[in-house]
């Protein structure tokens, strides 16, 4: 729900969204994202903003002012009445943003993307679709794993799409080669923490590859939350030696591992042409576009903090538990899609997954590795909202 003093309150009492109006700890929050560092912040003295009831939040690196609720008596018109942004929280006019000099604040960042504090550290979220339409909340690594043409499909099919950049991956807090500052259940508190920031009190659960993780848990550890449960390219344990019952990574991917060396990571188009050829090794015997590998690649590297640890740290993280055999303590209803030819999780990790969860469903991608090739979008999509529909 929406907190009239700003921000959102979260079902655990935090509050995530926003930052308070001490200069020096919005300083320090806005050292965290050094990518997105390009103008000096909106200038209004910290005094001023608290005397106006006014809160601050972080976009970009830069510092913004939203208003809080305005007193009133009973006869007033309420304020949720007022239009409200992709976000569910209530706008103000062009007008009178202009008056504070804020206007296009909004476009410090991509359309439809915000930087928020959630659980002390800095998580870039998008939301696309209406408001008041059901919400799917996909978890992958950053948000670019999740094809914009299959948000488009869904916010089509009336869904409102929300996707984030999971920390060490796109805009959102980078930690240091080897060394994350969380572990798996951590993910999970985001993963809510999401929920709370967009005023979602309930969402259809995707996680994709190692997402899968965090939404397995998520089902898990907050079933109320969770109103369908999705997983694509997963399986039921997480990093480490493979069940003996489970197919582990087919030799390829592991020569291909042991043997291609790391890029400088300093050197873009190094770092884009080392994507590739990962890209071609995670596609296995299925569909594979060379042009369209390196275009998401270009996109990865152009938004990331630090694509090395977006590739490695989640492997260090502290995940917990094994979560395997609390499977069967799932409620949601659960579909598995899994690609028939995906050569890091082979498609009997899919198997396991339907098997293990009550009732879920599995549907296999035919000529289909651990990412979505194009053909599969469709599929997928439609797969997605026949599960998500009342």
């Amino acid at each position: 729900m929406i907190n009239w003093e700003g921000g959102v309150t979260a079902h655990d009492g935090r509050r995530h969204g926003v930052l308070d109006t001490d200069p020096a700890r919005v300083a320090a929050a806005s050292r965290v994202v050094p990518a997105c560092r390009t103008r000096p912040a909106v200038s209004m003295a910290a005094a001023d903003r608290e005397q106006a009831g006014q809160t601050i939040e972080l976009i970009g690196a830069f510092t913004v002012t939203r208003e809080s609720k305005p007193s009133r008596s009973a006869g007033d018109t309420p304020f949720a009445t007022a239009a409200h942004d992709e976000f569910a929280r209530a706008v103000e006019s062009n007008f009178q943003n202009a008056l504070r000099g804020v206007l296009g604040k909004e476009r410090l960042m991509p359309a439809g993307e915000r930087l928020l504090m959630i659980n002390g550290t800095a998580s870039c979220v998008a939301v696309h679709g209406r408001v008041d339409d059901p919400a799917v909340l996909l978890v992958g690594s950053s948000m670019l794993s999740w094809p914009d043409e299959l948000c488009e499909r869904l916010v089509a099919g009336g869904r409102r799409v929300i996707r984030y950049d999971v920390r060490d991956s796109g805009r959102s807090e980078s930690y240091p080669p080897g060394e994350p500052g969380y572990s798996l259940a951590d993910l999970v508190d985001d993963a809510v923490g999401v929920l709370d920031a967009t005023a979602t009190d309930r969402a259809h659960l995707a996680g994709m590859s190692t997402g899968g993780w965090i939404a397995q848990l998520l089902a898990l550890s907050h079933p109320e939350r969770v109103a369908t449960l999705t997983l694509i390219a997963s399986r039921p344990n997480p990093p480490g030696p493979v069940d003996d019952d489970l197919p582990g990574h087919h030799d390829e991917v592991m020569k291909a591992i042991r043997n291609t060396p790391a890029p400088d990571w300093s050197d873009d188009q190094a770092v884009v042409d080392y994507l590739v050829r990962r890209a071609r090794t995670l596609a296995g015997a299925g569909a594979f576009d060379e042009s369209a590998a390196r275009a998401h690649a270009e996109a990865e590297v152009a938004r990331t903090t630090n694509i090395q640890c977006a590739l490695t740290n989640i492997a260090y993280a502290d995940h917990g538990p094994r979560l395997r055999e609390r499977l069967g303590e799932i409620t949601a209803r659960t579909l598995v899609l899994h690609g028939e030819d995906d050569p890091f999780f082979p498609k009997g990790n899919g198997a396991a997954l339907a098997t293990e969860i009550p009732h879920a469903r599995l549907v296999r991608l035919a000529r289909a590795g651990h990412q979505l090739p194009a053909h599969a979008i469709p599929i997928v999509a439609e797969e997605l909202l026949a599960h998500t529909a009342d």
